[in-house]
């Protein structure tokens, strides 16, 4: 194998250079993390919407005759409000 100047083997040398630090490591895990929290939210909030475990309440949003927002879905809007804060939010 080859040796550069500072008797380091130039493969070595190359895989030191591509190798992330640990403050790059850390940032990614921390992305990782963030967006798995966020998939965790939309999925907690699609679950609310669809089953809709709380009363409907007074119509916010009318979307059509049969189909709108209405008060009990609101809290789930805010969970994915969160959800996309999460995923997007840069570091």
């Amino acid at each position: 194998m080859k040796e550069g100047p500072d008797r380091t083997p130039l493969a070595s040398r190359r895989e030191l250079a591509t190798r992330p630090t640990n403050e790059e490591s850390s940032l990614d895990r921390r992305t990782a993390q963030r967006r798995v929290i966020a998939l965790a939210l939309v999925t907690a909030a699609v679950c609310g919407i669809v089953f809709e475990p709380f009363n409907k309440g007074s119509l916010v949003l009318a979307i059509t005759d049969k189909h709108g927002v209405d008060s009990g879905d609101l809290p789930f809007i805010i969970l994915l409000a969160l959800a996309a804060w999460l995923a997007r939010r840069p570091r």
